[in-house]
């Protein structure tokens, strides 16, 4: 590409602060559905699986 041709393109402060914001209210959701689901032990750590239950449905074992 030539070099007059390179732009760099971005969002005001204002509309950062606002995604941000939003990504922010997402996260906060999310992790409300997982409390509840059960997936999440206390102090927000990922319960941990058992090596039996993570094998990914179809696609088997090794041995």
């Amino acid at each position: 590409m030539p070099e007059n041709d390179r732009a760099r393109y971005t969002i005001s402060p204002e509309a950062g602060k606002e995604v941000l914001k939003r990504f922010l209210e997402l996260n906060h959701k999310i992790h409300e559905e997982e409390v509840k689901a059960g997936l999440l032990e206390k102090k927000g750590k990922a319960k941990k699986k058992s090596r039996i239950n993570s094998v990914v449905e179809g696609q088997g074992r090794l041995f």
